[in-house]
């Protein structure tokens, strides 16, 4: 920690502000190797133990889509849910119907969806400029 100006780490202060930080890591799983309040500033060094990476749960999120394994969302949930993905996985858990279903089922309606984007993107280019007939034939055209 930077230096303070005043020397005021004294007494309880200094007892409480090392009582403080070694709860704060004791809650975050972290290992206090070394712990000094001196006068003006406090000299720490702290064990912080690695945690999965955001991008390892993508990948095996991810993974369980090309492997079907509709049987490994209940772990990853689990996991994520105690990572820095449990936002996401709280939406995947309550959408946990259609995710289990996109597990489940080979069939898609991913080519729908890009022949929807892609009228949807020649609608906007001619937005405001054009009318049914003119966007009808554009998307004949496209196709």
């Amino acid at each position: 920690m930077p230096k303070y100006r005043y020397r005021i780490l004294t007494g309880v202060i200094a007892e409480l502000m090392d009582r403080d930080i070694r709860t704060v890591c004791e809650w975050k799983d972290v290992e206090v190797l070394e712990l000094n309040v001196q006068l003006d500033h406090i000299h720490a060094v702290f064990s912080i133990p690695p945690k999965i990476s955001v991008s390892a749960f993508a990948h095996r999120f991810q993974d369980l889509f090309t492997t079907h394994d509709a049987s490994g969302l209940a772990a990853w949930l689990g996991q994520a849910d105690q990572s820095e993905l449990r936002s996401f996985a709280r939406v995947v858990a309550r959408d946990r119907d259609a995710v289990l279903a996109a597990l489940c089922f080979r069939w898609s309606n991913g080519p729908v969806e890009g022949h929807i984007n892609r009228l949807k993107l020649i609608k906007r280019q001619g937005y405001g400029r054009t009318g049914f007939a003119l966007l009808r034939q554009r998307v004949r055209r496209a196709g």
